[in-house]
């Protein structure tokens, strides 16, 4: 096994670990304590109404959606071992000199 093809593995097992890290604590408190479900609620009734306002709506969903498309480049681009396109060369005819054609 080559040493890079280990830590493409790695870095694709990490990925629901660093959600669950981030996302966890967040789902467990709002399940075990009421006064965090009424804060992160009293936190987006604050917070999305200026988001959803219609200039920073524009830029939030182009944003989005523009890094939406890098992700996805990115992950096709990971998947795809050789980039290269080789085209072939033609050889020079016996004589040594190229034709002209009229």
């Amino acid at each position: 096994m080559k040493l890079g093809d280990s830590s493409k593995k790695k870095r694709k097992k990490l990925g629901p670990f660093w959600i669950g890290f981030f996302v966890g604590p967040i789902v467990i408190c709002s399940l075990f304590f009421r006064q965090t479900f009424e804060l992160l609620r009293d936190a987006f009734a604050n917070i999305l109404p200026i988001f959803f306002t219609p200039g920073l709506l524009e830029i939030t969903l182009g944003l989005l959606g523009f890094s939406l498309v890098i992700l996805i480049n990115y992950f096709s681009r990971s998947e795809q071992q050789d980039e290269w396109v080789y085209l072939e060369e033609e050889q020079p005819s016996k004589g040594g000199e190229f034709k002209e054609e009229l």
